[in-house]
């Protein structure tokens, strides 16, 4: 989420039995992790709404199975600047490839292309008839 402020990305994870012990929360609940970064690059971390530090952040993912070292969960600097620089296009695409729609573009646009020649057909033939 990008603001007045900075931008901000959170994670609402439900924890196990197992995990719920790591962390000294209740088992079933949902607990929020965030990251947040400044206009001036200073980079806040959170824990169920609380501030904690960079170390203690790592260690609770890791308790729910997150290798924060591969680079693939949390939001580096510059990232989300790179994000927000995109084109439309590129956004949809970039969504798309998360959300898993990609695989589908192929069918949606053939599908597509036959409802705009339908509906062609549809409009000739009551201008036929109309005249």
């Amino acid at each position: 989420m990008v603001d007045d402020d900075g931008a901000w990305v959170s994670l609402t994870y439900v924890v196990s039995e197992e995990e719920a012990e790591k962390m000294n929360v209740i088992a079933g609940s949902a607990v929020v992790f965030k990251r947040s970064i400044s206009t001036h690059g200073k980079t806040t971390y959170f824990f169920q709404s609380r501030r904690v530090p960079f170390e203690t952040y790592c260690n609770l993912l890791a308790n729910i199975g997150l290798n924060v070292k591969a680079r693939n969960f949390l939001v580096f600097q510059g990232y989300v600047e790179s994000i927000a620089a995109r084109s439309s296009k590129e956004l949809t695409d970039l969504f798309e490839e998360i959300s898993g729609s990609k695989e589908f573009r192929d069918d949606y646009v053939r599908k597509q292309n036959l409802k705009d020649t339908s509906e062609e057909t549809s409009t000739l033939a009551w201008q036929k008839r109309k005249s």
